[in-house]
């Protein structure tokens, strides 16, 4: 699967001084669509695209849409802003196409969920004047190249609570691996296997090294009676000889499941 992501706006764009006086949506999405991408990443066959590259580039909407052309989906990434401070709802829109609705209430429950949002979600579509395509230019661009985009808007930064939990980088992350697992969720996507750390060649002659510190009798004195008894009755014979020539037990060395069976095997027999 491959997805777009959108940071909205660039460089220092949308404030509102009079809730927060550090409080940029610009800077906030540009945070939020990076951690997005990670965590997206984080699941198999997922690929994210991003629509610019730095975050001082402008771009204009429709074009930032166009941007997702041979993805599966393409996402917006905002917070809104209006008149009223005590506005504090998460909101999602979708294409007049209807593509993704249900992934787009799916996402804006998520939102509010981890947001905390005072008000009731909203999801809807909006019509241009001539009432032939997508009055946003993001999600129009988007659908210009047969693409479903969705515009998620994480409250509104006009609200003093809603601002300040957005400039949290923390809060960002949780609500990356919240709205990435929702996408998941929707389409079944599985998380990646973990990856295995590589041996290397150097590591291989260290553990060789310290392998052969172990292959030798040195033992405690705690185990000597427990020791000789395996010994007398046949459960453990060594691996060879050490160079005076007497038997080599490996007592400090590690045991294989092999080495272990095998001796609960001769023990075994030994009672029978």
């Amino acid at each position: 699967m491959k997805i777009c992501i959108d940071a909205g706006h660039y460089g220092f764009y949308n404030k509102s001084t009079a809730v927060s006086p550090i409080y940029w949506e610009s800077k906030m999405t540009w945070k939020l669509h990076l951690l997005l991408k990670a965590a997206l990443e984080g699941y198999a066959g997922v690929e994210v695209v991003t629509t610019r590259s730095e975050q001082t580039r402008d771009l204009e909407v429709y074009t930032r849409g166009t941007r997702a052309k041979g993805c599966d989906l393409f996402l917006s990434l905002h917070s809104n802003d209006c008149s009223t401070p005590s506005v504090d709802r998460a909101e999602v829109i979708y294409p007049v196409s209807g593509k993704c609705k249900d992934l787009a209430a799916e996402l804006v429950a998520a939102i509010a969920a981890c947001m905390q949002t005072n008000d009731k979600t909203k999801i809807f579509c909006k019509w241009n004047s001539a009432g032939n395509a997508d009055y946003y230019g993001v999600i129009r661009g988007a659908a210009a190249v047969g693409v479903p985009g969705l515009i998620l808007e994480h409250s509104f930064h006009s609200n003093a609570r809603a601002a300040k939990w957005l400039q949290s980088d923390e809060n960002l992350a949780k609500l990356a691996k919240a709205e990435a697992a929702v996408i998941a969720a929707h389409y079944g996507l599985k998380l990646k296997e973990p990856a295995l750390p590589v041996l290397t060649d150097a590591f291989k002659a260290q553990m060789q090294l310290y392998r052969a510190q172990l292959q030798d009798n040195d033992a405690g004195d705690w185990s000597m009676e427990a020791r000789q008894w395996a010994i007398d009755n046949g459960l453990v014979v060594g691996t060879g000889a050490l160079p005076d020539g007497s038997p080599n037990y490996a007592w400090g060395d590690f045991v294989t499941r092999e080495q272990l069976v095998t001796i609960l095997c001769r023990a075994e027999r030994r009672e029978a």
